[in-house]
């Protein structure tokens, strides 16, 4: 092992001894302020941890597995520092062979590539009271809340189970299938009935079935289902509404597309 080096630009988190990289042990000390020295393993040993305490390990170690070629050839991740990676050569010896700058190897790629834009944290904030869907995907939500202040506050975010949606209106997961608008059936309702996507559309039903096209109230009326007919006077809570991470750019509609614009939705950031 060789001598410990000053690392003045490393930023430790905590007291005690860790890997730099395959062939580095970093160690910090200090009581307030911690200060990171590295120590340089010796050719054939690699940096280990045992125990969660680092050490320079024979390579032939269970200890030095992650790190140590053994049988494999080609090129190997450096499990302890993403910027470089190692190189198995045919004679069993091997390399560690650093990235050009801003890089990161990626052993799927087995090349070095520019590393992912991170992305901001989602944070939620709050216009009302209730349960939203985080936008586009509906596969999370969140609560806003009044707190003892008086002040609206958001939840954390909380994840649906694996294929379902967040529906706001029934305030919980569902299927995601169950946010599809339901399919036009008549009932046993005779004459004009509501669509159940279009707020100016509506079908003439008879005896279950319905008759003829869909029909289009005429430009700026909805249809009324109080009154069976068209009207300029119709609250947007007589529509239907189709929820707003529900993908409807292959539907067909018959009269133009919806008339109300989309339930509010809380602002968030992302």
């Amino acid at each position: 092992m060789k001598m410990a080096r000053q690392l003045p630009d490393f930023q430790c988190q905590s007291a005690g001894l860790s890997c730099l990289d395959c062939g580095t042990i970093v160690m910090c000390v200090g009581d307030e302020t911690l200060t990171a020295y590295k120590i340089s393993c010796a050719e054939n040993q690699m940096c280990g941890e045992s125990r969660g305490v680092a050490s320079c390990f024979e390579e032939t170690s269970p200890e030095a597995e992650q790190c140590h070629c053994g049988d494999d050839h080609g090129k190997k991740p450096d499990v302890f520092d993403n910027t470089k990676y190692i190189m198995c050569l045919p004679d069993s010896s091997q390399v560690s062979v650093p990235c050009p700058d801003n890089l990161i190897y990626s052993h799927s790629d087995l090349n070095c590539i520019e590393p992912p834009t991170p992305t901001t944290p989602y944070t939620p904030t709050c216009d009302q009271v209730g349960f939203f869907p985080r936008l586009p995907e509906c596969t999370s939500y969140f609560a806003c809340f009044v707190d003892s202040s008086g002040s609206l506050q958001a939840t954390a975010v909380f994840e649906c189970n694996s294929g379902q949606r967040f529906d706001e209106s029934a305030g919980k997961c569902v299927p995601e299938g169950a946010l599809l608008p339901p399919a036009f059936q008549c009932g046993d309702v005779d004459g004009p009935v509501a669509d159940t996507v279009e707020c100016n559309a509506f079908h003439i039903c008879f005896a279950g079935t319905k008759l003829g096209a869909t029909l289009c109230c005429e430009e700026g009326k909805k249809f009324d289902p109080d009154t069976n007919s068209c009207s300029d006077s119709v609250a947007d809570d007589k529509c239907p509404t189709v929820a707003q991470c529900v993908d409807m750019s292959a539907y067909e509609y018959a009269c133009g597309g919806p008339t109300t614009p989309p339930a509010e939705s809380q602002t968030t950031s992302k």
